[in-house]
């Protein structure tokens, strides 16, 4: 049974990010992993920190430092725990990128850092990714989804726009990030929409994926 409540992880993980510590930062990150499972630390304190982070910088509470060594700590922390293991065997995978104008790549490494977890074949694109990038690589891997990530509503558009590109290739579709959080934002977008939860859209892209590359070991993320 945890024994520590994910709201007095997320206050020392917010602490930490305050007093620009990313030691101390990663440690909390690895008691929430041995407390919650990965989900629920990336769930109930990873993401929720994060965007109170990205809120208090905008609020002035918080510089631009603060915003980069929390998300760049962050990003350390997750890829530690996806260096382990062979990369895909298969082309056959799911290709997680962000919009043609986000930069944000913390949410979308968290998706990959459950991916990883359940052995799901996967390579991370990374940010600002156009959507001329978008389209040769589907071609390029033969992937079996996409996966599109935008924080930033003033990408929305944009993001919007390759969705539908990807649309028309007959590839499964999903998307997420708070640019698409309000239900108006999804409104006539190509695909399926992620939630905010991650674990559950973990299970959404894992039901996508043929059971020969469902079920494959364990395997590292390809970054290309």
């Amino acid at each position: 049974m945890p024994t520590t409540a994910p709201l007095a992880l997320l206050h020392r993980v917010l602490r930490a990010a305050r007093d620009r510590d990313p030691l101390l930062l990663a440690v909390q990150l690895d008691c929430g992993a041995v407390e919650l499972g990965l989900a629920g630390c990336l769930d109930e304190v990873v993401i929720p920190a994060w965007r109170t982070v990205r809120r208090w910088r905008l609020a002035g509470r918080l510089d631009v430092r603060h915003e980069v060594l929390a998300g760049e700590a962050v990003r350390a922390w997750l890829s530690n725990r996806r260096s382990f293991g062979p990369p895909p065997a298969t082309d056959a995978a799911i290709l997680l990128g962000c919009g043609p104008r986000d930069r944000d790549l913390v949410v979308l490494e968290c998706l990959a850092a459950l991916l990883h977890e359940r052995g799901v074949p996967h390579r991370v694109l990374g940010s600002r990714i156009s959507t001329f990038t978008w389209t040769i690589a589907v071609q390029a891997t033969d992937a079996a989804a996409v996966v599109m990530m935008s924080a930033d509503s003033q990408g929305h558009r944009s993001a919007v726009e390759s969705l539908l590109a990807l649309h028309t290739l007959r590839i499964p579709v999903f998307y997420g990030g708070e640019a698409f959080s309000r239900g108006y934002s999804r409104r006539q977008v190509q695909g399926r929409y992620l939630g905010d939860q991650l674990r559950n859209a973990c299970a959404m892209l894992v039901e996508t994926l043929p059971d020969a590359v469902r079920l494959d070991a364990p395997r590292a993320v390809a970054v290309i």
